[in-house]
This record gives C-alpha cells, sequence and structure tokens, in this order.
C-alpha cells in the first residue's frame, strides 16, 4: 500500500533519476476500474532507457485526434504528457467503478470507431491500453501505471495534464478536479450508438 510519504516524494521528485516515482495497479480484485488510460509511449526494445520517448512528435497528432474524437462524443479526458516530454496518456475517469471488459470494449471501440470519424485508419503510436486485461488471475496485480504530477519531471513541463496546445495547465490540481467523470450509462449509450454490445 502507498502510504503518505511514498506519494510526497514522488510528488517532490527529489530524485533526479526517477526512482522515487510511484504507479497504481487499476484493475481490483473484483474485475472492476475506476479509469481507463490509453498509452501513446515507445515501448520498442530498448526505448525502457529513454523513458520510452517516441523518437519523433508525429504521435502528437494522433493525440490531438483523440481530443477532437472525445469533443465529438461528448467524452471527457485529461492528456498528460509524459515524463520523457515524447509521449503521452490518455486518461478517462469513471464516476463509480465499472468492469473493466466494458471500460476495454469501450476504449477499443472509441479507437476504432473514432478512427474512422477523422478519417484515419488506425492509431499507429497507440501502444496500449491500461488496463489491459478484464480480470486477474490468480491472485496476480495487473498491470502498473505510473502516476503523473512527477515531481522531477514536472520542472520540465513534463508528467503534467496539457491544454489542447499542449501547455501545461497552471493549476494541475484544479485540471485534475474539475474533469468530468464517464458513467457505465453515458458508455452503454455510445456503444449502442456505435452498434457495439456492451455485455
Amino acid at each position: 500500500k502507498l502510504g503518505a510519504t511514498q506519494i510526497e516524494k514522488h510528488l517532490r521528485g527529489l530524485k533526479e533519476d526517477g526512482s522515487d516515482v510511484i504507479g497504481v495497479y487499476p484493475l481490483f480484485p473484483d474485475g472492476s476500474c475506476r479509469f481507463l488510460v490509453f498509452d501513446f509511449d515507445n515501448h520498442d526494445r530498448g526505448a525502457e532507457g529513454h523513458d520510452y520517448a517516441n523518437i519523433d512528435d508525429n504521435w502528437i497528432s494522433e493525440v490531438n485526434a483523440l481530443r477532437e474524437i472525445g469533443k465529438e462524443n461528448g467524452i471527457p479526458m485529461l492528456v498528460e504528457r509524459s515524463r520523457s516530454g515524447k509521449g503521452a496518456h490518455v486518461w478517462f475517469f469513471f464516476d463509480a467503478a465499472i468492469s473493466a471488459s466494458l471500460a476495454r470494449r469501450f476504449g477499443f471501440s472509441l479507437l476504432d470507431k473514432g478512427a474512422e470519424s477523422v478519417n484515419m485508419t488506425s492509431f499507429r503510436f497507440y501502444d496500449r491500453m491500461l488496463q489491459a486485461q478484464d480480470y486477474i488471475e490468480d491472485g496476480g496485480l495487473g498491470n502498473l501505471i505510473a502516476l503523473p504530477l512527477q515531481g522531477q519531471a514536472l520542472k520540465n513541463g513534463n508528467s503534467a495534464f496539457v491544454d489542447e496546445n499542449w501547455n501545461a495547465y497552471p493549476n494541475q490540481w484544479h485540471a485534475l478536479q474539475s474533469v468530468s467523470k464517464l458513467s457505465q450509462t453515458k458508455i452503454e449509450e455510445l456503444l449502442m450508438e456505435w452498434n457495439i454490445s456492451s455485455a
């Protein structure tokens, strides 16, 4: 379990090597979750040596397209520039715990239908969705995701929530607290609209 000391170390970011970064396992033991994240970082072999940085800036247009998809469909999201500054996490928050299978079905559908709506064949730089499974097997923990607002990276405007111009919000806590949360009803309505079963 995370304690106040670990959280403070993460937020203050006193270690230049980032060894005080903390993360969470978003999947609860009952197969539910409270958020979903799209990862637009580079997870090619060896990329961990460069904090999973993408090698160019083409990923930015894909994240911008995803923002546009969200606007068109009334889907609130927060974009976090990664610690490297060369990638992003796109966060969707739910107003209550929902099944991970429903959350993931929504995520995949959003990518598929959304790509069609902005005339993209696919999201080439999208790497993975977290959580990455519908349920936990044999007492496992699922997939870990690093938390945003890590102090060391924030000094360079990274690990920060950013606006549509890719500027870090001046008040990160306000940005986080004010983002709307998706309801299960809204997700099910969208899946129905997209002719995708929510079951």
